[in-house]
C-alpha cells in the first residue's frame, strides 16, 4: 500500500510531461489545417512569345487564258465591186479563248471579257474580167485577234472584233496577198453548257474589201 502514493506520482509526473508534446502536435495538426484550406497559389505566368512576323501574301493570279472553244462555220464570202466577182462560198474553223490575266491585270476589269481568237477560212473568187490570166483561183485567210464581251448572260452574248488577217488570193491576176483590218461582231446563243450557236459577220479592208457571213456552232471546253 505505501508504493500506490509513489506510482500515483510517477504517473502524474509521466502525464504532466507529455502534455507539451500533445499541445505541439495540436498546432502542427491545426496548421496543416489551414494550410488545406487555403487555394493553390496560381503559376507564374510565361513570358509572351513576340509575335510572329506575318506571312507575305500573294494574291492569287490569274491564269493567261481560259474556257477554250472551238467553232466550224459555213457561210459567204462576198466582194467589194473592184473585185468584179460574186458572192462564193466560204467554210472555216476558229479558236477562241478568254484572257483572265489581260482583262483583270492589264485593262482592270472585273471579268474575263476580252478573249483572243484565231481563225482559219476558205473560199473561192472567179473574175468576171476575160483579159486577165488567171481568173480563178482558191482564197486562205488566216486571222488573228481580240475580241470583247459587251453583252453577255446565260443565253447572248455579243462580242466586238479586232484583228489582223492574211489573205491569200491563190495566184489570181491583178490580186496581191497581204495583210488587212478585220472588223465584226459576233452574235452567239447558248443552246446547252457546251454548244452555242452563232452569226459572225465581218469585213476585211485592205486595199479593197472582203466581207464574211458565217454561220457557226462552237463547242466549249
Amino acid at each position: 500500500m505505501r508504493l500506490a502514493p509513489a506510482l500515483s506520482a510517477a504517473v502524474a509526473v509521466a502525464i504532466l510531461g507529455t502534455a507539451p508534446a500533445f499541445a505541439d502536435d495540436d498546432r502542427w495538426i491545426e496548421a496543416y489545417r489551414t494550410m488545406s484550406l487555403q487555394e493553390p497559389a496560381p503559376p507564374a505566368p510565361k513570358p509572351a512569345a513576340p509575335p510572329a512576323a506575318p506571312a507575305a501574301q500573294e494574291g492569287p493570279g490569274e491564269p493567261f487564258a481560259q474556257s477554250f472553244e472551238v467553232a466550224v462555220h459555213f457561210g459567204m464570202a462576198a466582194f467589194s465591186s473592184e473585185f468584179e466577182a460574186d458572192p462564193e462560198f466560204a467554210a472555216g474553223v476558229s479558236v477562241r479563248f478568254a484572257l483572265p490575266w489581260f482583262s483583270k491585270t492589264v485593262v482592270s476589269l472585273d471579268e474575263a471579257s476580252i478573249g483572243m481568237f484565231i481563225d482559219f477560212t476558205f473560199s473561192s473568187i472567179s473574175r468576171d474580167i476575160p483579159t486577165l490570166k488567171e481568173q480563178d483561183g482558191t482564197l486562205i485567210f488566216f486571222t488573228v485577234g481580240l475580241d470583247f464581251d459587251a453583252y453577255k448572260d446565260e443565253t447572248w452574248v455579243i462580242r466586238p472584233q479586232l484583228g489582223l488577217q492574211y489573205g491569200n488570193f491563190g495566184g489570181v491576176t491583178d490580186l496581191d496577198n497581204g495583210i488587212a483590218l478585220l472588223l465584226g461582231v459576233e452574235v452567239g446563243i447558248r443552246l446547252s453548257d457546251q454548244f452555242r450557236l452563232f452569226v459572225n459577220p465581218q469585213v476585211g479592208i485592205g486595199e479593197d474589201m472582203v466581207f464574211f457571213l458565217p454561220l457557226g456552232v462552237g463547242i466549249s471546253f
